[in-house]
């Protein structure tokens, strides 16, 4: 019934350098303008957060049950094959 899209600081991302705004993602990366043309296109609202600010959410709107807990893998998988395993 709901979906929830968290894209980081790519959506319509935004780099400011002194005075200067550049549309960009992050590592130079490109923004997804497509992607939140798109989401607005078809209603969804759009917003931005300051950057290390996470969204907060009131744990009242949450229905929490039937979840359970997932805890993390022992031993992590990188995603990036820039990272270097200890």
């Amino acid at each position: 019934e709901r979906v929830v899209v968290t894209t980081g600081t790519f959506l319509r991302g935004i780099i400011h350098v002194g005075t200067t705004q550049i549309p960009a993602g992050r590592a130079g990366d490109a923004p997804a303008t497509v992607l939140a043309d798109t989401l607005k296109r078809i209603g969804f609202q759009i917003g931005r957060l300051k950057t290390g600010t996470p969204p907060r959410l009131a744990l009242s709107s949450l229905d929490l049950d039937g979840l359970e807990v997932d805890l993390g893998d022992e031993e992590p998988v990188p995603f990036s094959f820039l990272h270097q395993k200890p």
